[in-house]
């Protein structure tokens, strides 16, 4: 027995003196699939990116802190060029994946759209996070912002989220409050009230009312009524409107997809936005809605939480008269009878396929990039939400409550806390590219546009012949325009092929 027990003594005192071993082996070989990097030997990143004026400045400020701190610790520099807007960057993708003549080297990052990184992965351009992030590390992220870079059922995240967006509305309330407090002096039978800008269908009666309240103010003109909202995109709509209705907007099987033409949506799309368009109630008159307001041609519109930084702080007339407004900033509004959707937008972050130390050390830096608070100093210039779970959570709603009273941040407060409480309230949605699906929704707005846009013109150079407004509406919006516009856009969404 005493053989025993020193035998059994002399093997416990073995295991604890080889346990430490085999736990450094463990430890080893878990980070064994990692690439080495040495500061010693610096790894060189070329990114390519569409930021501009102050994103672009704030970005370039980020990448010289990355190089002087975290990058030179580990052996990362990272040179940043501005490349134009998204789809100068696609095309350019494009062309050099191709192996076009006269194309640069293919970056080792660049900011994308999921039809673009589609695209890329088809042409196996391009890896997925996995391959350099554990499960805990990728659950720190938004679960929506990741699953957007789910190109495929089997590609894994292909998208890095570095900031994101939704569409919100952005209100003249100045101009806004003079119209409904006259208005409903005049009308105490038919209030208006701010709760029916909730929804599609409220803000149509409210632009209505507008067009009249106008129109009253030229008896000697009848029919030259304002315009009252806009949409700065009206695909968006059509893809947030479908899913309010519980439709999608793009039917997909096997990586091929096409536009629901025939599906109920379609018509409520229609009646929302061509009608209300052509009636003169809603308007497009500039490259953007933000544009419309500050010349007095609207009073709100729809729009990217990336534009809280162009909303006007005046109003200037074409006669240079000015009056100083202010901004409120209310969720993105439903159909009467569907569910809170809205769009979720912004370009990610691809990583090409490269040397595998490359690839890690572009990781490394995307992951620098989106710590909490360095991601939440980025987007409080942009209207862009933050990645993290964290930084939506408590560091954003911290640094809003911060600077609140910030007269340099007031437009960007006021949307970013709409878009947080809007995290609790609606569903973000962006649906799964497809081959040639940004072809084929650009084909669909385009022809939505021209479409409303001549019947606009043909209304206006009719109206004066037509003995009301109401037959004037009924000549030129038909069950047969409905009809014609169908007939044309899947004509058009063929050639996008």
């Amino acid at each position: 027995m005493d053989i025993l027990r020193g035998s059994s003594r002399i093997i416990k005192k073995l295991l604890f003196s080889i346990l430490p071993i085999f736990i450094f082996i463990s430890l080893v070989s878990c980070n064994s699939g990692l690439p080495k990097l040495d500061k010693n030997k610096p790894v060189s990143l070329n990114f390519w990116h569409h930021y501009l004026g102050e994103q672009k400045v704030m970005f370039d400020n980020l990448i010289a802190e990355f190089n002087n701190t975290e990058g030179a610790e580990k052996g990362i520099t990272v040179k940043a060029f501005n490349m134009g807007n998204t789809g100068d960057i696609h095309n350019m993708l494009m062309s050099t994946a191709k192996g076009e003549p006269g194309t640069a080297n293919f970056p080792d990052m660049a900011t994308a759209y999921p039809g673009t990184a589609f695209t890329l992965y088809g042409m196996d351009k391009l890896i997925s996070l996995e391959k350099y992030m554990s499960e805990d590390e990728l659950s720190m992220y938004e679960d929506s912002f990741l699953n957007e870079g789910r190109l495929t059922d089997d590609s894994g995240i292909v998208i890095f989220p570095i900031s994101k967006s939704t569409e919100v509305l952005y209100i003249n309330y100045t101009f806004y409050r003079q119209f409904i407090d006259d208005y409903n002096s005049k009308n105490p039978g038919d209030l208006l009230e701010e709760d029916m800008l909730s929804t599609f269908e409220g803000i149509e009666e409210t632009a209505k009312a507008y067009y009249n309240w106008t129109d009253k103010k030229t008896p000697d003109k009848p029919g030259d009524g304002k315009a009252f909202y806009g949409f700065d995109a009206a695909s968006n709509f059509a893809i947030a409107g479908f899913r309010q209705l519980g439709a999608d907007f793009f039917t997909v099987q096997d990586d091929t997809g096409d536009i629901d033409l025939n599906n109920p949506a379609m018509g409520s799309i229609w009646n929302g936005y061509f009608a209300p368009m052509v009636k003169g109630y809603y308007g497009e008159y500039s490259f953007y809605r933000s544009e419309d307001v500050q010349t007095g041609d609207l009073v709100m519109y729809a729009g990217s939480t990336a534009g809280a930084g162009f909303f006007p702080k005046t109003v200037t007339y074409a006669d240079n008269t000015k009056y100083d407004i202010e901004l409120k900033v209310l969720p993105y509004p439903s159909f009467k009878n569907g569910k809170k959707v809205a769009v979720q937008q912004g370009a990610g972050v691809v990583v090409a396929k490269s040397a595998p130390e490359k690839e890690y050390a572009s990781i490394v830096f995307l992951k620098w990039l989106t710590e909490p608070k360095r991601n939440v100093d980025f987007v409080l210039k942009t209207g862009y939400l933050p990645v993290t779970k964290e930084a939506i959570g408590s560091t954003l709603p911290k640094e809003l409550n911060r600077i609140k009273d910030d007269q340099a941040y007031e437009n960007v407060c006021k949307v970013l806390t709409t878009a947080l409480d809007m995290t609790k309230t609606h569903d973000f949605y962006t649906y799964k590219p497809f081959e040639h699906s940004d072809d084929i929704r650009y084909a669909f707005e385009d022809k939505l546009l021209s479409y409303t846009k001549e019947t606009r013109e043909n209304f206006v150079r009719d109206l004066p012949s037509h003995t009301s407004f109401d037959s004037c509406v009924n000549d030129n919006i038909t069950k047969q325009s409905f009809e014609q516009f169908l007939t044309e856009v899947r004509n058009d969404i063929i050639k996008a092929r």
